[in-house]
C-alpha cells in the first residue's frame, strides 16, 4: 500500500521524539515493500523561505518539507490549528502521490486542516496522539496563568483563554485586567466576541479564534478513521475532552533497539553513580529541578549529574539551570547528541533521571533506556508511571517534589545493589517490527472499512486522481 506520513517537523533537522518515531515507523514499512511518502514542515528561513516546499531523501525515505511561518500568514493565531495553505498543500500531494492512507504522526504547524483535505479527498486518516496537541495550544497542559497541570478545555473555553492571555506579550497590568475576572464574566466576554458588537474587533476575533480552536480540532480529530494513544493516560484525555470512544486504540511505542543493545552497559556497581538527563532544556522537562535536588546530596558523595541537551534551544532557561548549578563540579553539561547515537551515550550513565513537570506521553528515552539496561528515576505522573513500576525497573518521586526526588537519587549511593535489583526488573521493549504489525492491521481495517462504504463527495469536478498512478483506495 501507499501510506502518506506527516510531522509537524522531520529529519536529519529535528530529532526530538514524534520525528524519530515516524521516520522509524516509515522505514519499517519501506521494509515491508510499502511505499511511503513523509510531509512536513520546518520553521521558515533563507534556505526555505514561507510557502516554498523542498523534497529531499532521507534513508530512504521521500520527503517533502514547507516552510512555515505562521506570522507571515493572514490569521496566525488561526492557522496554527486551521490553515487552509496546508491543506491546499496535503490536497495537491495526494493528487501527486495518490496514497491508500494517510497517518498524522504530529500536524503541528501544518494544521488540523491537512485532516479535513484528506478526508474531503477520500483518503482514511490515522491519527496518533503523540502529545496533546489536540487538546492544548501550548501543548504540555500546563497552565501559564496559574502554573497548575490542566487536563483540557473547560465548556466555555475560559481556562485556555486565560492560559492564552498570560503568555501574550502585554504589560502585566493588562494581563490582570482579564485575569483577575471571574470566569462568569470572561464566559461574557466570549459570548460578546460571537456578537455582532465585537465580531470584527481585533479583541473580539482574538478571543473568538482562542476559544474556536476547541470544537474545531474536536471535531477534526473525530473525522479521523483511527486515533491511537499511547497510553492509557493519552486515552483518557482523549475520552474527557470528546474523542469518539470507538475511535480510540492504545498501542504503545515501539524502538529500534539494534543500536542500543549491541553497546556494553555500564557497570552495575560504579564507584561514582552518574545520574544523566537527556532532552530538551525547556522548563516543563522539570531540569531545574532536577539541579536542585541533585544538590541536596552532600558534594562527598560519589555522584555526579550529566544534562545532555541544546543550550540554544531556551538560552534564557539554560542560563538559570546554569545558575543553579553554581560551581558544582558534579554536574556537567555535555551538550546535545544525534538521537541515533544515544546507543553510544547511554554507558556514560548509570541511571537516567526524567523529572518530567507535565503528562508525558511516555519519552523514547525511556524505552531507549530500557533496551540498555538502565534504571529510572522518574516523575510519577502521566505515562511515565505507566511503564516505571516503582523499586521494580526504576524509582518514582511526586511532581515538583524536589526532596522527593533527591531522597529517591540518594538511594543509589546508600544502596550499592540498588542498579543491579532495578535492572533485573527491566522487561524488554516492544520493537518496530512489532508496532508496525499493530500498524498494518489498522491500515487495513480502516482501508477496507472505508472501501465498505460509500465513495465520500470530492467537489463539483468529481473524483481527482493523479495522471498515471492508481487512484486512493476509496476510489477503487
Amino acid at each position: 500500500m501507499r501510506v502518506l506520513l506527516t510531522s509537524h517537523q522531520f529529519l536529519p533537522k529535528f530529532s526530538f521524539g514524534t520525528e524519530k518515531l515516524t521516520f522509524e515507523c516509515g522505514r519499517e514499512l519501506s521494509k515491508r515493500g510499502h511505499e511511503v511518502q513523509v510531509m512536513t514542515s520546518e520553521p521558515a528561513s533563507e534556505e526555505l523561505p514561507h510557502g516554498v516546499q523542498k523534497d529531499y531523501v532521507y534513508e530512504g525515505l521521500n520527503v517533502r518539507a514547507f516552510g512555515m511561518s505562521l506570522g507571515t500568514t493572514q490569521d496566525p493565531l488561526r492557522y496554527e490549528f486551521d490553515n487552509p495553505e496546508m491543506a491546499d498543500r496535503m490536497r495537491a500531494l495526494i493528487i501527486e502521490t495518490a496514497p491508500d492512507l494517510l497517518h498524522v504522526w504530529h500536524a503541528g504547524r501544518l494544521s488540523g486542516s491537512i485532516i479535513a483535505a484528506a478526508r474531503e479527498m477520500g483518503v482514511p486518516v490515522v491519527f496518533t496522539a503523540t502529545d496533546f496537541w489536540s487538546i492544548c495550544r501550548v501543548i504540555h497542559l500546563r497552565r501559564a496563568d496559574t502554573g497548575e497541570l490542566c487536563t483540557g478545555p473547560n465548556r466555555a473555553g475560559t481556562n485556555c483563554l486565560r492560559c492564552y492571555i498570560a503568555r501574550t506579550h502585554v504589560s502585566q497590568e493588562m494581563k490582570d485586567h482579564y485575569l483577575n475576572k471571574s470566569d462568569a464574566e470572561l464566559t461574557a466576554y466570549v459570548n460578546l466576541a460571537k456578537s455582532p458588537v465585537l465580531k470584527n474587533s481585533r479583541y473580539g476575533k482574538r478571543i473568538r479564534t482562542v476559544v474556536e480552536r476547541i470544537p474545531f480540532l474536536k471535531d477534526t480529530i473525530n473525522s479521523a478513521d483511527r486515533v491511537i494513544a499511547p497510553t492509557r493516560l493519552t486515552r483518557d484525555m482523549l475520552l474527557k475532552n470528546g474523542v469518539k470512544p470507538n475511535l480510540l486504540r492504545v498501542s504503545r511505542y515501539g524502538i529500534e533497539t539494534s543500536h542500543i543493545s549491541s553497546v556494553p552497559q555500564s557497570p552495575e556497581n560504579p564507584e561514582t553513580v552518574r545520574f544523566g538527563f537527556m532532552g530538551g532544556l525547556v522548563r516543563h522537562k522539570g531540569v531545574h529541578n532536577l539541579v536542585k535536588a541533585f544538590r541536596l546530596n552532600p558534594r562527598d558523595m560519589k555522584a555526579e549529574l550529566k544534562i545532555y541537551g541544546d543550550p540554544e534551544r531556551a538560552p534564557e532557561y539554560f542560563s538559570e539551570i546554569e545558575d543553579l548549578a553554581g560551581d558544582d563540579p558534579r554536574i556537567i553539561f555535555p551538550g546535545a547528541f544525534e538521537g541515533a547515537k544515544v546507543g553510544e551515550v547511554l554507558p556514560e550513565i548509570d541511571v537516567l533521571v526524567v523529572p518530567s513537570a507535565w503528562y508525558e506521553n511516555t519519552p523514547l528515552v525511556v524505552y531507549e533506556a530500557f533496551a540498555s539496561g538502565t534504571p529510572v528515576v522518574a516523575t510519577n505522573l502521566g505515562g511515565l508511571s505507566e511503564v516505571i513500576e516503582h523499586g521494580k525497573n526504576g524509582l518514582l518521586f511526586a511532581v515538583d517534589d524536589v526532596e522527593d526526588m533527591s531522597t529517591q537519587l540518594t538511594r543509589f549511593l546508600e544502596e550499592p545493589d540498588l542498579i543491579s535489583r532495578l535492572r533485573e526488573g527491566i522487561e524488554p521493549v516492544r520493537t518496530v517490527a512489532e508496532s508496525a504489525d499493530d500498524l498494518e492491521q489498522v491500515y487495513r481495517e480502516v482501508i477496507e472499512a472505508r472501501r465498505s462504504r460509500k465513495p465520500e463527495r470530492r467537489g463539483a469536478g468529481g473524483p481527482l486522481r493523479s495522471s498515471g498512478r492508481t487512484p486512493p483506495a476509496a476510489e477503487r
